[in-house]
């Protein structure tokens, strides 16, 4: 094994999570549509009563659609 093949290994060795691409913290998805990210965080800041609302919203255009 190459030394850098075992330095790639070692943060799976040391449980270590990456963000590949640097799109991203580790811990949020990849989304490819920033916009719809950015609105989703804004989104999350709302009364869970209004988040709740714009989730049937949603779940009915997406039903419609498809």
């Amino acid at each position: 094994m190459a030394p850098g093949e075992r330095l790639a290994l070692l943060p799976v060795a040391s449980g270590i999570r990456l963000a590949y691409e640097g799109a991203c913290a580790p811990d949020e998805p990849h989304v490819k549509n920033r916009r719809l990210l950015r609105r989703f965080r804004e989104l999350e800041q709302l009364p869970s009563d209004d988040q709740q609302a714009l989730l049937r919203t949603i779940d009915a255009f997406l039903a419609k659609a498809s």
